[in-house]
């Protein structure tokens, strides 16, 4: 917990502990619940798959199809951004 975090702020681990033992207020520097969204979007992409997988009902499943998806469904984020 204590690495995401640091990871969050975009600090090393031991500056993240050094901040908050000193008590000093450690920002992050991107939207934190933005990348907690991208993280949701990427479990339920692999959801997907799995189920994709799993279903006779879908047919073949191809991998490269399913990454072409994903790579436009990142795509389409980008241009939102």
């Amino acid at each position: 917990m204590i690495v995401r975090k640091a990871q969050m702020c975009c600090v090393t681990t031991s500056e993240y502990m050094r901040k908050c033992a000193l008590g000093k207020r450690v920002e992050a520097k991107f939207d934190v619940h933005a990348i907690l969204e991208l993280r949701q979007i990427n479990q339920n992409l692999g959801l997907l798959r799995d189920a994709m997988r799993e279903r006779p009902d879908f047919g073949a499943f191809d991998e490269e199809i399913f990454r072409l998806l994903a790579t436009e469904c990142i795509r389409a984020m980008q241009r939102l951004i």
